[in-house]
């Protein structure tokens, strides 16, 4: 049996952990102007990274939750799609939680690893698109085999928000790094 109440619940429980983890590091990047300064304070930057695992966590235990009765019967091909799309985020979510830990611990490697923060965390964003999209597949065969949890409509419907959050503010790190190191080399 599909306990969509549960993967649901899990789903929204990832994509408010990677929104809160998401606006921190913006925060960051605001206060000190470039990703490459964003990660001096190792306190904040745990804290963030402590946000990003909680999501990892969560979309695990969604693709074990949705594994263990969601795909078989006649919905399950709808619910093999949001299992991959569960696990292509959970590859995104962990590039950005990997890059974090080495911003965090290795402050020489931040050149390569803060840009790589937020090329994963824009990676990370379009596969919460890809799970609103399976989702909402998925709940359209539900609802017509059967009912539909309400916690999976909305988790469906809320990873297209937070996909447009966690892009918008990767974008907004990407642009004031660009504008504050160009500042910078021109004296």
């Amino acid at each position: 049996m599909c306990d969509q109440t549960l993967v649901g619940g899990l789903l929204l429980a990832a994509e408010l952990a990677l929104i809160v983890a998401s606006t921190m590091l913006a925060l960051a990047i605001y206060d000190t102007k470039s990703v490459l300064t964003a990660f001096l304070s190792i306190g904040k930057s745990l804290t963030t990274a402590t946000f990003v695992g909680a999501a990892l966590i969560s979309l695990g235990f969604a693709a074990a939750a949705l594994s263990s009765g969601c795909l078989s019967g006649p919905c399950g091909s709808q619910g093999s799609a949001v299992l991959t799309a569960l696990n292509v985020t959970i590859g995104m979510v962990t590039g950005v939680l990997a890059s974090i830990l080495v911003c965090a611990f290795f402050p020489a490697a931040v050149a390569v690893a803060g840009p790589a923060v937020l090329i994963t965390l824009l990676g990370a964003g379009g596969s919460f698109a890809y799970i609103g999209a399976m989702v909402s597949v998925l709940t359209t065969c539900l609802a017509t085999v059967g009912t539909v949890s309400p916690v999976l409509a909305i988790a469906g419907g809320f990873a297209f928000v937070t996909a447009i959050v966690v892009v918008m503010l990767a974008i907004y790190g990407i642009v004031q790094t660009i504008v504050t190191e160009s500042a910078a080399a021109a004296g």
